[in-house]
């Protein structure tokens, strides 16, 4: 038990993701020394803010724009299946397989001495 804790204490706790905070009020720390470096144009910019109507707008926006036409299941005929099955490209083997002997070129005889075990 007091490996584990040694272990433990040992290593600071991190998050494993940043925190977010949604707080705006709160305003960065700053140094005396760093506000002497900062861009005085920086200091005249107004801080735009969105009200609730416009961002339930932007969000009502965005998922229209984002929304995937649904797609519909492919259904075939019985009729359409047999032909195709039938036809002469469906009988040869694909280039793609590797020579392998999990396709036998002709089957094998029902053999269940096996199964008797």
């Amino acid at each position: 038990m007091e490996v584990s804790r040694r272990r433990i204490y040992s290593k600071p706790l991190q998050p494993a993701r940043p925190l977010r905070r949604l707080n705006t009020d709160q305003e960065p720390l700053r140094n005396d020394g760093t506000e002497t470096f900062a861009c005085a144009h920086a200091e005249e910019k107004p801080v735009k803010s969105i009200g609730v109507d416009q961002l339930y707008e932007i969000i009502h926006l965005h998922t229209q724009s984002h929304q995937k036409p649904k797609k519909q299941r492919i259904s075939y005929s019985r009729e359409f299946l047999i032909k195709l099955a039938s036809s002469p490209i469906a009988k040869r083997r694909p280039d793609f397989l590797p020579e392998h002997p999990v396709v036998l070129e002709k089957p094998r005889e029902p053999d269940v001495s096996w199964l008797c075990h």
